[in-house]
């Protein structure tokens, strides 16, 4: 990066481009930047005095105004990316808005088409399946293809499938829109896992990956409101068309936001780039140290963007990096475990309420509600504590299993007549445990996999996961029926502990500690 004359190329040691013009400027002493805040090695003439803290501030005397470019690059690229993260977040949280879409148009289904509720199961039940289908194909698409484009394409034909079940009125055709919507939105999950863990690094990747996944909780809670409100007030099919048509248009002024990394954007090939660089020593030998490091740090990198761009095939890449990573089926078992637990809360605790507690079922949906804001803290805590914990993801992920275990005996020893507020606060509680582990094993698994099959990765995941859902459904309600409520309960508790058995192997992982296969 010395003497570099040409504008259009990115510092290797600092990785600020023209992206904003003068501000990354360089001039014949090279990386003006760098050279400003000492953190290149010393110029070819031999001032080895330049890492120093005497030297540094007399550079910085010298050219005042090279500290507000830095700092307005560094404003700048904040910018960049926090757009970029507002763009996924809402997206998403469409996606959400669009999944949910027949659930609240249904009720009006059978007055208007004369649909049984055989006939409304029987099209709700196409989503799920077309969506755990799509994942592993979805995912192979964004993989080699631009992740923010497969994001909004995904979206956008989420949209006119909804169109389509606004303009049906067979069964069969209504069916297949449901199918194919659920088919689209496996897209979305791939795609934004590989967005952040392009724009964001490993040491704050937990706190954003956590925000975003509150996004589906949003778009969840708008659903009913949005979709209820127009259907209500102009009928089913116009209230599910603006619905969609909106979103069509959201979606399409979200194109020119989007960006597949921060590289596209002119900042730079690597996501740490953007995060500060840590204070150097100021010793001259340490100076010295330092260039040939710089040295060996630029070769490396250049020889692992070599590597990005070998000629692997993509079923070689998922092979060699997803499939044969003994990571990669642990945090498999564990995500089955907690999607288990996730959709056996979600689907019978209300029921468990009703009959062990006493209370009316409108009641008893009240007291579950509380698990969704549960949820919500959940996840965002995981992720800040996640980073708090330095990378520690696994360790802080087995905490909430534990949690989640213990908080399960406890609802299955409150007694009948225990105040309202009891159950309330373990709702609450089993919300907040659930959902952090299915943030951060996702997470977990986009960072374990190569960076070119990020979105298969999280795709076998999600099939995985949704095996373990299925097994929430028929399967759990036969335990009901043959065991009682306390085995219910107790299928969980064991679920947790299979998760913590399974991931106590990895419980010091950290990014950097997983090594990439020979």
């Amino acid at each position: 990066a010395r003497g570099s004359g040409n504008p259009g190329t990115v510092c290797t040691r600092c990785g600020l481009g023209r992206r904003v013009g003068a501000l990354a400027r360089r001039d014949a002493r090279g990386c003006r930047r760098s050279t400003v805040l000492g953190s290149h090695a010393a110029d070819e003439s031999g001032a080895r005095g330049r890492g120093s803290a005497v030297a540094r501030l007399r550079d910085v005397a010298k050219f005042p105004d090279a500290v507000d470019e830095v700092q307005a690059q560094r404003q700048v690229t904040a910018l960049a990316r926090l757009r970029v993260f507002c763009a996924i977040y809402g997206i998403y949280a469409l996606y959400s808005l669009m999944r949910c879409s027949f659930t609240f148009v249904s009720p009006a289904l059978p007055g208007a088409l004369g649909f049984s509720l055989g006939d409304i199961g029987k099209v709700a039940s196409m989503f799920p399946v077309a969506y755990g289908a799509s994942k592993l194909l979805t995912g192979f698409i964004v993989d080699n293809r631009s992740p923010s484009a497969m994001l909004l394409v995904g979206l956008l034909l989420s949209a006119l499938c909804n169109v389509g079940i606004a303009g049906s009125s067979a069964l069969h055709l209504m069916g297949a829109c449901w199918a194919l919507n659920g088919f689209v939105q496996g897209v979305g999950a791939g795609a934004s896992a590989k967005l952040l863990t392009s724009w964001f690094s490993p040491k704050e990747r937990g706190i954003w990956w956590a925000l975003w996944s509150t996004s589906g909780n949003v778009g969840g809670f708008l659903a009913p409101f949005l979709i209820q409100m127009m259907t209500r007030v102009h009928g089913w099919r116009v209230g599910l068309l603006l619905v969609s048509v909106s979103v069509l248009l959201i979606g399409y002024l979200c194109v020119p936001i989007l960006a597949d990394s921060p590289h596209d954007e002119g900042f730079g090939k690597r996501s740490e780039a953007f995060v500060p660089e840590p204070a150097r020593s100021t010793t001259d030998e340490t100076s010295s140290s330092q260039s040939s490091s710089s040295t060996e740090s630029r070769s490396m990198t250049n020889k692992s963007a070599k590597g990005l761009q070998s000629d692997l095939s993509w079923i070689q890449i998922v092979y060699k990096h997803v499939l044969c990573r003994r990571e990669f089926w642990i945090l498999s078992i564990a995500n089955l475990c907690v999607y288990f637990c996730l959709f056996s809360l979600r689907a019978w605790m209300h029921f468990f309420l009703a009959d062990r507690r006493g209370v009316a079922m409108a009641v008893a949906a009240a007291r579950v509600s509380v698990m969704e804001v549960g949820g919500l803290c959940g996840t965002f805590a995981s992720g800040a504590l996640s980073d708090f914990a330095n990378g520690r993801r696994i360790l802080v992920t087995l905490a909430y299993f534990t949690g989640l275990a213990a908080t399960l005996v406890a609802v299955l020893l409150t007694g009948v007549g225990s105040p309202g507020w009891t159950d309330s606060a373990l709702m609450f509680l089993l919300g907040f445990f659930v959902n952090g582990p299915q943030c951060l094993i996702g997470l977990v698994g986009a960072e374990v996999a190569d960076r070119r099959a990020v979105a298969t990765s999280s795709g076998v995941l999600g099939i995985v996961a949704y095996a373990g859902a299925a097994a929430a459904g028929w399967p759990i309600s036969e335990v009901i029926r043959r065991f009682g409520w306390q085995a219910y309960v107790l299928a969980m508790v064991v679920a947790c502990a299979t998760a913590v058995v399974s991931l106590f192997s990895l419980r010091n992982f950290r990014v950097s500690s997983i090594k990439p296969n020979a």
